[in-house]
């Protein structure tokens, strides 16, 4: 019987053979914990997959779509996610600590009680992301003209 590959073995090898494979359904939707250290990685569809407290140490992603995906308690650490698109992604208690989001699409994404300071949110649409009890510091980037107290985050002095 041939060997699964777990998914980070399979991104390492680049999006097109991930890509093929999650259209086929041969691969499995619920990759719950798992760790990625400096992944390289665009065009990569990761929407609608169960990624519940992985880790994402140094990760440069440019253009992937974590669209509906569960990243709650996910870790994300001084990564790259850049153009990318987590309409309705659920980021709940998730660490976002020094990641850019520049230029991410976050609308409707569900960012409750996430850690946020010194993350870059520069051009990202966070149109009705939801961020109650956020913690952000003044480190924190935030679109021009979005009102991140009225959506829910709180300053605090350290994360």
């Amino acid at each position: 019987m041939a060997k699964t590959l777990k998914i980070e073995e399979l991104l390492k090898n680049g999006s097109t053979e991930w890509n093929k494979q999650r259209k086929a359904g041969t691969v499995s939707t619920d990759h719950t914990g798992a760790t990625f250290e400096n992944l390289f990685s665009a065009n990569t569809d990761l929407s609608g997959l169960t990624l519940v407290g992985s880790e994402w140490d140094r990760c440069d992603l440019s253009k992937v779509s974590f669209r509906d995906t569960d990243l709650s308690n996910a870790y994300f650490h001084g990564g790259r996610l850049q153009d990318c698109d987590f309409r309705g992604a659920n980021l709940r208690e998730a660490d976002l600590r020094g990641t850019s989001l520049q230029h991410a699409t976050l609308a409707g994404a569900h960012l409750e009680q996430s850690l946020l300071c010194g993350t870059q949110f520069q051009g990202a649409d966070l149109a009705g992301a939801h961020l109650a009890g956020a913690r952000a510091s003044t480190a924190t980037s935030w679109p021009d003209g979005f009102d991140w107290r009225a959506a829910g985050a709180r300053l605090v002095e350290s994360c």
